[in-house]
């Protein structure tokens, strides 16, 4: 008996530790995971390949679409986003075993995803008819990736996978595969190379069949369009396919004197033959004409094509990537985990030394509180008690269905005195164009001198900007309004305070307005040197926080400008000491 005893609160501690572990692993954006485990040759379709030497379109053979499959090593998540990889090698060489293509699948499998890296069909005659049998090889890889996007969403169970979380991201070759997903989806789109054309083979007239929609073959009630791409130096055939209605979110990363896929607009290879395509940089254009689609971009300036240290997939120094792999890895990274994270907010309440926290989140499944006082909990609307009087950096944690995470961070003060009031829920506050206007309402107030009104532009470091005259009794609710005049664009965080006249005191709720900025920073997302319009003069340097509120030191501006190239990739926001300005800054 005692033995089972043992065993059983063995395993209930073992339970409770392993949830309290999980429940702040920041998975999708660190190393969390000590290998992946990889399932070779998985077959997510069958396809008619064209066959040597590839000038007739007739001449096909079925065969398998192949990809590997990496999954977090000991992971028993069951939910998780997925990305699938598409090597490069101009439709005509490589496969899914390319030293970055790997690379790839074991760094993100690692951070938690489940991975794939693909082969899709190659093969097409450069020595008559280029455009067509060009046009034709591209949309038959297109296919194949859509294949395999449809073919992980259909056994999505089988693989742990979540079916709305899953990702295309190519190389080269592959990133033509990636673009167009997302950007060929309308029929007047679809090139009509792909159809039934006639043209010579050497020396015989042939007719081309026709190769059909976009999506063919296996699984195909679900859907092969990403829920985002990855582009890694890609192009695609027509601006025109870029239109308000995509609305997919796109990385794109490019060097700007790629002589091998454009990073503007020229044939590949640079090769006459071939018709121009449009690359990443003049593909940005165009989504920034739109801004209907999240979109960041990593482009460097001289840098020639596969920068980080690729030749057609194979590293070219025989041993692994150059630098440029540790500043785009990252920033891959919080691209595609911005896309699945939930959002953190929470609210606090105050009576005497118990704080009484409401989860504002969304997304939130599973919650981790720290109160700043060594106590934690894992409900979602906590009640705390402290044992003393204090300011306290209140932290909670929150993960959602498929463990992707935010954390936020505010300070909460505490007083054992207690005060005979009673607040009607939280404040409320509005902007009128101008000013910000407070309101908020309490009943059964006893002796109470006057109320405090505080403010904060972090949420974190609240200081006091004005006094309100209490009523010292009442038993019923009254009403108070406080105007914060002409306050800088931005996040504006406020509490109130109220006091009795025996000197205690007691915290209204914290409630928050965004203002339309004044202070903007361009470019944004920036590769880290900004420009900052509306500054105010005297401003010589800025407060850097991080989106849970933690401090990065200071940054000069120089002439208006701040360099922020030491900083991680990620959401920040700069302060302004003289005049409390905020800016978000997304550095890629």
């Amino acid at each position: 008996m005692q033995t089972t005893l043992r065993t059983f609160l063995s395993l209930l501690f073992l339970t409770i530790f392993c949830t309290c572990v999980r429940a702040q692993i920041q998975r999708y954006t660190t190393t969390v995971f000590p290998g992946s485990d990889i399932t070779f040759n998985v077959v997510y379709g069958q396809a008619p390949f064209l066959n040597f030497p590839y000038s007739n379109e007739n001449n096909t053979s079925m065969s398998d679409l192949v990809m590997d499959v990496y999954t977090p090593e000991n992971d028993d998540n069951t939910a998780r986003a997925a990305i699938i990889f598409a090597h490069s090698g101009g439709f005509i060489t490589g496969d899914r075993t390319h030293d970055d293509m790997v690379a790839l699948c074991d760094s993100f499998a690692r951070k938690g995803y489940v991975t794939a890296t693909i082969d899709y069909r190659q093969g097409f005659y450069l020595f008559a008819n280029v455009d067509l049998h060009g046009t034709r090889a591209v949309y038959r890889g297109i296919q194949d990736g859509r294949s395999a996007v449809r073919f992980l969403r259909a056994n999505a169970a089988a693989y742990g996978i979540d079916p709305n979380q899953v990702y295309l991201a190519g190389s080269s070759a592959g990133a033509f595969i990636s673009l167009h997903s997302i950007y060929l989806t309308e029929a007047d789109e679809i090139p009509t190379e792909t159809g039934i054309n006639t043209y010579t083979d050497i020396l015989f007239p042939q007719t081309s069949p026709d190769l059909g929609l976009p999506d063919v073959g296996d699984n195909l009630s679900f859907s092969g369009t990403p829920n985002g791409v990855i582009s890694l130096w890609g192009a695609v055939a027509s601006l025109d396919m870029v239109d308000a209605s995509d609305d997919q979110p796109v990385y794109l990363a490019h060097g700007t004197d790629d002589s091998t896929v454009p990073f503007n607009q020229g044939p590949p290879f640079s090769f006459g033959a071939f018709p121009d395509v449009f690359g990443n940089n003049l593909i940005n254009d165009q989504l920034d004409a739109y801004g209907t689609a999240e979109h960041e971009t990593y482009f460097v300036p001289g840098a020639e094509h596969e920068f980080y240290g690729a030749d057609n997939g194979t590293w070219a120094n025989g041993s692994g990537p150059n630098a440029y792999w540790d500043t785009l890895l990252p920033r891959m990274e919080q691209f595609l985990w911005r896309q699945h994270m939930p959002t953190t907010d929470f609210g606090a309440s105050v009576d005497g030394l118990t704080a009484s926290f409401t989860d504002q989140s969304s997304g939130a499944l599973e919650w981790f509180w720290d109160f700043g006082d060594g106590a934690t909990s894992q409900v979602a609307n906590p009640n705390h008690t402290y044992s003393e009087d204090g300011d306290y950096s209140v932290r909670l944690f929150i993960h959602n269905d498929i463990l992707s995470w935010d954390t936020l961070r505010q300070t909460v003060t505490v007083s054992e005195a207690a005060l005979p009031l009673t607040w009607s829920g939280a404040p409320s506050v509005r902007h009128d164009g101008k000013n910000n206007w407070l309101n908020w309402k309490v009943s059964e107030q006893v002796n109470v001198s006057h109320f405090e009104v505080e403010y904060s532009r972090s949420g974190v470091d609240f200081n006091f900007i004005g006094r309100v005259g209490a009523l010292p009794f009442t038993n019923r609710e009254i009403s108070y309004d406080f105007e914060h005049d002409n306050p800088s664009a931005g996040s504006h965080y406020y509490r109130l305070k109220a006091v009795d006249h025996d000197g205690s005191f007691s915290y209204s709720r914290v409630v928050f307005i965004e203002t339309e900025a004044a202070l903007l920073a361009v470019p944004n997302p920036s590769n880290g040197i900004i420009q900052l319009v509306g500054l105010m003069q005297g401003s010589t340097t800025a407060d850097i926080y991080d989106a849970a509120g933690r401090s990065y030191g200071q940054v000069k501006i120089n002439g208006a400008k701040a360099d922020l190239r030491h900083l991680r990739p990620g959401l920040y926001i700069l302060r302004l000491p003289s005049s409390g300005e905020m800016v978000r800054v997304v550095l890629m």
